[in-house]
């Protein structure tokens, strides 16, 4: 049918006809009363059909994602109602697309009869407004927190199912290793096979591809298509490797977490079900994601570190003041019974033991003579 529109009310000027044709814009009519409708060349590349296909209703509603069809008939009717048509809709295939429709009815004899209007692709725009909301999202998340293991599940809860179908965090131990921190994935018994392979299999730093090559270089990589060959490297022998297929894993991204100037470890997002495919527009959002989660996690860790430092040094200074008391304690003892009675108190006190006693060496070494006892019958 090409850019032609020849229906009441439609543009018939050939000049506009090719710019439309030429343009990333859609155009299209709806008959209300029998749910025919006609396009240009442009709406249909857009939707993925072809040109010169008859136009329906239900054949355009296909096009739609599954979850968008309710909001397609609602915005039709509103429209029939006398309300202005504007929708956003995801595409069946690839429900990555986004696309944004807007219409109005033309009237005949004063009842509504033709919705027409246009269709342009807002993708990129719908990805811009989910990544800005996401970051601010994730920076409020990770600021509310100084506790560690909970900064890391708070990473894996903003991730799936709006970034991943699964997603993970590995660190980078004192010594060298590449240790696991956490693993999302909605499906509980998928989590848990993932889990023991990552047990049987630790990721290594000298890897030549994956986690270990991101830590080690410090640079994301992307798996636009995850190739056989990174899943043979992760799984290690021929059981696993067919396990690690029957997950339909498609496409990853794997960031860095940098802080300081240090690679403390990395996040590896991955899509499977959900059909999503990354590109190397998804890169920047997700190095800066991973950014702000390695500021948060060693944040957490130097809280952890302060914690435990400041725990040792009132530790430290209570023993220290028991020390001052036991030795004052003895200073102050007049007898051997006084002696005793000294390390009995302090001896309690400082381990929380219920009982003690205190013994010693005969003269001729032969056997132990209790000198002192508390809490024994």
């Amino acid at each position: 049918m090409g850019a032609e529109l020849t229906s009441s009310g439609s543009v018939e000027r050939p000049g506009l006809e090719l710019a439309l044709a030429a343009s990333s814009v859609g155009v299209w009519e709806l008959w209300l009363d029998s749910g025919r409708m006609r396009w240009t060349d442009s709406f249909a590349r857009l939707h993925g059909l072809e040109p010169d296909e008859e136009g329906a209703l239900e054949r355009y509603e296909a096009t739609v994602h599954p979850e968008d069809r309710p909001s397609l008939r609602a915005a039709i009717d509103a429209a029939a109602a006398g309300e202005r048509f504007e929708l956003e809709y995801r595409l069946a295939e690839g429900g990555n697309s986004w696309l944004e429709a807007r219409g109005e009815v033309v009237s005949k004899a004063g009842s509504p009869s033709l919705l027409a209007g246009i269709c342009v692709e807002v993708t990129e725009r719908r990805r811009r407004q989910a990544e800005e909301r996401l970051l601010e999202e994730s920076s409020a998340l990770f600021s509310s927190s100084l506790d560690y293991e909970e900064t890391v599940a708070r990473i894996g809860r903003l991730a799936v199912p709006r970034l991943a179908d699964w997603f993970s965090v590995d660190s980078l131990d004192e010594s060298g290793a590449i240790r696991n921190v956490a693993i999302a994935h909605s499906d509980l018994e998928r989590l848990a096979l993932v889990q023991d392979l990552r047990q049987r299999r630790p990721l290594r730093l000298d890897d030549a591809d994956g986690v270990g090559k991101v830590i080690r270089t410090g640079q994301a990589e992307l798996y636009t298509r995850i190739p056989d060959s990174l899943l043979v490297e992760t799984a290690g022998d021929g059981e696993q490797v067919e396990i690690v297929r029957t997950l339909g894993l498609r496409s990853a991204i794997i960031a860095p977490l940098t802080a300081g100037g240090r690679v403390l470890g990395a996040i590896t997002l991955v899509s499977a079900e959900s059909g999503r495919q990354y590109d190397p527009e998804d890169v920047p959002f997700v190095e800066e994601l991973a950014r702000r989660a390695a500021l948060a996690i060693d944040n957490a860790r130097l809280y952890a570190r302060e914690r435990k430092a400041r725990a040792e040094a009132e530790g430290a200074s209570r023993r220290t003041q028991r020390l001052q008391a036991f030795t004052a304690a003895l200073a102050e003892a007049r007898t051997s019974a006084d002696v005793v009675g000294a390390v009995i108190r302090e001896g309690l006190e400082a381990l929380g033991a219920d009982t003690a006693a205190v013994f010693h060496l005969n003269e001729d070494g032969t056997a132990f003579e209790e000198l002192g006892s508390v809490g024994y019958t």
